[in-house]
């Protein structure tokens, strides 16, 4: 998207703004719910400068009359010469590769992929790199024509620039341009399991390493839909009350039974929330006693309670928390807290009043709530899993001789098909490395090119496109 548009048709557009902007942010990124494109600029000729480019990248792009764009960003074949075989280039393909080379990263992949088979929450984002070569331009652009349009895009702005002024730019330069679209994506809510589910995943280490304490067991849990925001400040309250604090019981039960080091838990709030559990460093052997340990220890805690003082410390922690945000970057902070309950309930209020959820949430807690979320969500939900991530030393020099089989096949085609064909896949290489001479970020749900300011005046774009 950001490779060149029609009112500004240059190679990254991008690069150029980073390097001759005023900008206080600038990035874009991915999720299983909606793309998002965010701005900021403290100068506001900057500011619409900032706005134009971003919104012609977005609704104008020239994916539509430049092909080569798709095959340098995403993925394409990539032939040097006669004699060599092909390989598999592009941007996001390489920078995906390099996410997945920490097996940290294949834990959410592979939880979601398990707990969500039904909808797209089962997809990476940003692409697996096995998957990114079955991407057609076809797809691509069909893709863009149904999603990024303005019937599907959530368009937030905040700062102290004149409304009208914003809302008649907007509205002149692009809106009023497209026809009404009736296209409305949904994301289907996952039906629960009979039993909890269980799957061993290889990852690559290096020939010849040491495969003791690397295995990683993660147990992953569906718990409730996360416009329930009392239940969702619960989960993000247990994660710490039962994981992560340093004398939390499960933390403390999990050292005692020798099972793995640094344990952790992080409560996702995805359209159905997902809390998972995260042990690495241990080993497979370990499962059965992890789900023994994890089951008693949380019966133990839903029968004798939660314990107050580190529930009322965690709170006081989170509202301060909520309270935060008085800096430059605020609009952005409002922004991602409102898009949840924009998207998912067309409200995107809710979660900006989280007051309201608090307050309703330590009067239930009174009430003995949390011990009643732990039992429906933990102990009586079979709409889980249980993930072994274990090492296999080689696996990376198999995976790659795989590919080189497959491409090899295609190589063999090409000879096949004559020198017109080999000749053909070199020169539209060769094309492809002129026209590409940029090293943009386009990185998974990437932060990078922040800058941090102090002052009253703020301005800020987002645009979200519903997945």
């Amino acid at each position: 998207m950001l490779n060149g548009s029609k009112n500004f048709p240059v190679k990254s557009p991008f690069d150029v703004l980073r390097k001759g902007s005023l900008n206080t942010f600038l990035n874009a990124m991915t999720g299983n719910e909606v793309t998002i494109y965010p701005i900021a600029s403290m100068n506001e000729k900057d500011y619409f400068n900032l706005m134009h480019v971003y919104l012609d990248a977005v609704f104008n792009p020239l994916i539509y009359e430049d092909p080569r764009i798709l095959k340098q960003e995403g993925w394409h074949y990539e032939l040097l010469d006669k004699e060599g075989d092909p390989i598999y280039k592009g941007v996001v393909y390489n920078e995906m590769k390099g996410y997945y080379s920490n097996p940290a990263q294949e834990i959410d992949h592979w939880m979601y992929k398990y707990l969500f088979p039904d909808n797209n929450y089962q997809y990476d984002a940003g692409g697996y790199p096995t998957e990114i070569p079955k991407l057609t331009y076809e797809y691509f652009l069909d893709f863009h024509r149904r999603f990024y349009h303005p019937s599907n895009s959530y368009i937030f702005l905040y700062g102290d620039a004149n409304l009208d002024s914003e809302l008649a730019f907007i509205d002149q330069k692009y809106l009023r341009h497209f026809q009404k679209s009736t296209f409305r994506p949904d994301i289907p809510d996952q039906q629960p399991f009979p039993q909890r589910k269980e799957a061993i995943i290889p990852y690559a280490l290096p020939e010849g390493s040491d495969t003791k304490d690397q295995t990683y067991l993660v147990l992953g849990f569906v718990a409730g839909l996360n416009t329930d925001l009392v239940l969702y400040r619960a989960l993000d309250v247990l994660t710490d009350v039962l994981v992560n604090h340093e004398s939390a019981p499960l933390r403390l039960a999990l050292q005692e039974a020798g099972i793995g080091k640094d344990v952790s838990a992080q409560v996702y709030d995805s359209k159905q929330n997902v809390v998972r559990i995260v042990v690495p460093n241990a080993n497979a052997g370990d499962k059965d006693k992890l789900i023994e340990v994890v089951t008693r220890t949380l019966q133990e805690v839903a029968e004798k309670g939660v314990d107050k003082k580190m529930v009322e410390g965690i709170l006081n922690r989170m509202e301060f928390s909520l309270r935060e945000g008085n800096d430059a970057q605020r609009g952005l902070t409002y922004n991602f807290r409102a898009l949840s309950s924009w998207l998912m309930a067309d409200d995107p209020f809710t979660n900006l009043e989280y007051e309201k959820s608090l307050t309703a949430l330590k009067k239930a807690i009174k009430e003995n709530y949390l011990e009643k979320v732990i039992r429906q969500y933990f102990l009586n939900n079979t709409h889980s899993v249980l993930l072994v991530l274990e090492p296999q030393p080689g696996l990376e020099s198999i995976r790659n001789a795989r590919m080189a089989e497959e491409l090899k096949s295609l190589s063999g085609q090409s000879k096949r098909g004559g020198n017109r064909q080999a000749d053909g896949r070199i020169q539209r290489t060769a094309r492809l490395s002129e026209s590409t001479g940029f090293s943009r970020s386009t990185g998974h749900h990437s932060t990078a090119g922040t800058e941090r300011y102090r002052s009253k005046k703020r301005n800020g774009t987002i645009i979200g496109l519903k997945r």
